[in-house]
């Protein structure tokens, strides 16, 4: 096995950094569709950039007082739960491939890290920080990063359980939205040398600072959230703050350790007393910043073994359906010259329908979790090779499944991307009852009588494609199941392209039926005409031709820590 070779951001030079930042990966977060080619706008931006910053490269800008422009960035409002909302913010490919090359230019990187490691410096080992952006050399598995903060977080929270009696979880409220862009100026200079030159452009902090206010509509509050750039400054300020925590506590000092992952403590104490005071100093030196601990999610115990471990996990610790074959019986069979060649890598406790409906019940109970991404993942990883006929045998209803999948969507959608990859694998099952699903919404209304019950599902899912509630990145990844069809002259096609609302959904229905739009999902009118972004070359429709009808391992990163 190769092996892997953690290198993170601050450990990287100038070039490395550079190249780090530029993936699409670091760009954009979250999951999108593989048809998305953010390669193209990183490309386009670095083009007409190079190595430079953004006012010192002439024929670009029309207009420099874009700062005044309210929808110079994309802003698709995320659920962080069915309610609530947080926004994530696809920066326009100059604004961000300036702040990049401002941030990696020789002398600014070797200044950025020099005063990182300075804080960190200061800061260990009281306060451990586990959440800076970092590469993983030899391993093209992006799950891998599930066990950072895995081994990081709560390995390191259980072992502090013979040094500590007491554990306090805390976080922030809305991190990245309060964050005082002024404080990342003083994170790197200091707030005596920022507040003295306030206007003095030659300090890197604030040449930080004025960009991000310019690309955040003027504003001097919130940062864009949903990128690695983004990330590094949350991280100098976070570290910055660490330092005078520390600092303030100096007369318990010995008696407490703090595992930070951004903006997530656990802090480690010998009392109830040392706990209070840490948070009483933690506030205090927060809302100097501008920051807000939230209340709500606050959590103290004294069984550090358990209480290092999400209520969730523990949950589903014990009501996992999913019995896993492990190395132990392996290395039993082996050391005893037993074949096990054809033991089942896994048992399970419940049927296929129970076995979703266990899902269920864990989603109610512990809604829009991390853990339950895994389980979803578990049981297509359950389904995935079996026939429709196999489904029949057994008495399951594929439409059930579909039923009880697109509700434990519709109501966590921190799920939305691996949970349409569920119903892309249960839609094309369907496929092996003598018809394609796709083929299926592309015939006419009498075609469709002489079709088997179990399509009548059908119809009810082309109703959610066109209307996923407010959840625009559903409706993002909905597309993605019908997209193949959508240059089609059908009723469903047009029908779909007419009530879309989202501007990428709508953005790619022009491309795909016309090959042409007029929908720019950035406002560039302060850019040059001829400098502007090509929209057909961001939709890859030969992406699109050459996908399968369901959704593919690859198209997913799944380096979400909570998969552990």
């Amino acid at each position: 096995m190769k092996e892997i070779s953690k290198v993170f951001l601050t450990d990287m030079d100038w070039l490395q950094a550079r190249e780090f930042l530029l993936h699409k990966e670091s760009y954009v977060a979250p999951n999108y569709p593989v048809y998305y080619n953010f390669n193209y706008l990183l490309n386009y931006a670095e083009q007409l950039l190079g190595f430079n910053t953004l006012e010192s490269v002439e024929g670009i800008v029309i207009d420099t007082k874009y700062s005044d422009i309210s929808d110079i960035n994309y802003v698709i409002q995320f659920n962080k739960s069915k309610d609530a909302y947080r926004p994530n913010v696809i920066i326009h490919p100059l604004l961000y491939v300036d702040l990049v090359n401002l941030l990696t230019n020789q002398d600014h990187w070797q200044e950025l890290v020099a005063r990182y490691k300075a804080l960190d410096g200061q800061a260990g080992p009281h306060i451990l920080c586990n959440s800076i952006p970092f590469e993983l050399e030899g391993d093209k598995n992006k799950t891998r990063y599930a066990l950072h903060f895995w081994k990081t977080m709560e390995q390191e929270s259980i072992k502090y359980g013979m040094v500590y009696n007491h554990i306090l979880h805390l976080d922030l409220t809305n991190f990245y939205g309060t964050i005082d862009i002024q404080t990342i100026a003083w994170a790197l200079h200091g707030e005596d040398t920022v507040k003295a030159q306030r206007h003095n452009l030659s300090l890197l902090g604030n040449q930080i600072c004025s960009r991000l206010q310019r690309m955040n509509y003027g504003s001097s509050i919130g940062i864009p959230q949903g990128n690695q750039v983004s990330d590094l400054l949350a991280e100098l300020l976070m570290r910055y703050i660490d330092t005078m925590v520390i600092e303030a506590l100096k007369p318990i000092e010995g008696r407490y350790k703090i595992l930070r992952y951004r903006d997530d403590y656990r802090i480690f104490t010998h009392t109830v007393e040392e706990q209070k005071l840490i948070k009483k100093t933690l506030r205090s030196i927060l809302q100097h910043h501008k920051l807000t601990l939230n209340s709500s999610k606050d959590k103290c115990g004294t069984d550090l073994i358990i209480d290092s471990i999400k209520e969730d996990k523990l949950y589903w610790i014990e009501h996992d359906p999913v019995i896993k074959t492990t190395v132990d019986w392996k290395n039993y069979c082996k050391n005893r010259k037993v074949k096990h060649k054809y033991l089942p890598k896994r048992h399970y406790k419940a049927t296929v329908q129970k076995h979703l409906l266990l899902i269920k019940m864990f989603a109610d109970a512990y809604p829009n979790t991390g853990q339950l991404i895994k389980a979803l993942k578990e049981f297509e990883e359950r389904i995935i090779h079996l026939s429709y006929d196999n489904f029949l045998e057994t008495g399951t209803d594929l439409s059930v499944l579909l039923a009880i999948t697109f509700k434990i969507v519709e109501d966590n959608p921190k799920v939305t991307d691996i949970g349409v990859k569920l119903i892309s694998t249960l839609i094309c099952k369907f496929g092996e009852d003598r018809e394609e699903y796709l083929e299926y919404l592309n015939v006419d209304a009498i075609t469709k009588e002489v079709y088997p019950a179990s399509f009548e599902f059908l119809d009810i899912i082309s109703e959610k494609l066109v209307n996923p509630s407010d959840n625009r990145y559903l409706e993002i990844w909905l597309q993605r199941l019908v997209v193949k069809i959508l240059g089609a002259n059908t009723d469903f096609a047009e029908t779909y392209t007419r009530r879309s609302k989202e501007g990428l959904v709508c953005l790619t229905n022009d491309i795909v039926r016309y090959n042409q739009s007029e929908i720019s999902l950035f406002d560039e009118t302060w850019i040059v005409e001829e400098a502007r972004i090509d929209w057909s070359k961001f939709i890859d429709v030969e992406k699109i031709e050459s996908m399968n009808t369901m959704i593919g391992e690859s198209e997913l990163r799944l380096d979400l820590y909570e998969s552990m």
